[in-house]
Parts: C-alpha cells; sequence; structure tokens
C-alpha cells in the first residue's frame, strides 16, 4: 500500500508541476506532515510548516507546495494561506482499474495546496 501511497502523491504533484515551470531552487516541497498523537493540539505542525516558510523566504524561495492527505493538514495548510490546486478523492481514484483508496473515510481526498513565498 505504501508504494500505491506514493503513486499517488507523485501524480498529484505531476498533475501540478506540469502545468507551471519552476527553476530548481525555487520550491520548498513539503511532504508528509504529522505529528505523533501524545504531542496534538500544540502547534506542533503550524510551527514546523512556519518555521520552514521563513527558512525557504532567507533562501530566496518563491513557492511552497505540499500534498495535504487528512483533514488536519488541510486546515494547517490552508490556515496559513496555502491555496488547494489540485484534488484526487479517495472514492474515485483508481489504480489499475481499482479504487485502492476507497476505504478511506476520513478525508474525502489528498490535495496539492500552494503559497507564494514572495
Amino acid at each position: 500500500m505504501q508504494d500505491l501511497s506514493l503513486a499517488l502523491l507523485h501524480e498529484l504533484d505531476s498533475s501540478y508541476t506540469s502545468k507551471h515551470s519552476f527553476e530548481s531552487g525555487q520550491i520548498l516541497h513539503i511532504f508528509m506532515l504529522g505529528v505523533q498523537d501524545e504531542y496534538k493540539n500544540q502547534k506542533i505542525a503550524t510551527t514546523l510548516v512556519q518555521e520552514n516558510l521563513k527558512l525557504a523566504k532567507s533562501h530566496d524561495f518563491s513557492l511552497a507546495i505540499a500534498e495535504a492527505t487528512g483533514l488536519i493538514s488541510q486546515h494547517v495548510f490552508r490556515k496559513l494561506g496555502f491555496r488547494e490546486e489540485v484534488t484526487f478523492f479517495y472514492d474515485s481514484y483508481t489504480s489499475q482499474g481499482e479504487k485502492i483508496f476507497s476505504s478511506i473515510k476520513e478525508s474525502p481526498g489528498c490535495k496539492l495546496m500552494s503559497y507564494s513565498i514572495l
């Protein structure tokens, strides 16, 4: 299932990046944001993203992108000003003719979200 999850995220990224041109060193790619259960509700994810955005800005990055696979990460990114660019819905996403993520009920789908750093 891990390989299929990575394939989904790669396809999500490709659907966005294929429509835009970027130079190397311009994009901060936030991948797999998460916090252990015992540390939830302490704004750790928000702080991690904010600090990464500050660091990216200091290195003249112009854009941040992130795959948000669950409602909490989507909320964190949205709250920080990220825009939804691409959504793949779990109940309709297919791989080799199978709806492999249709059992996921916690979130309707994963989103590629972007943030202009400049």
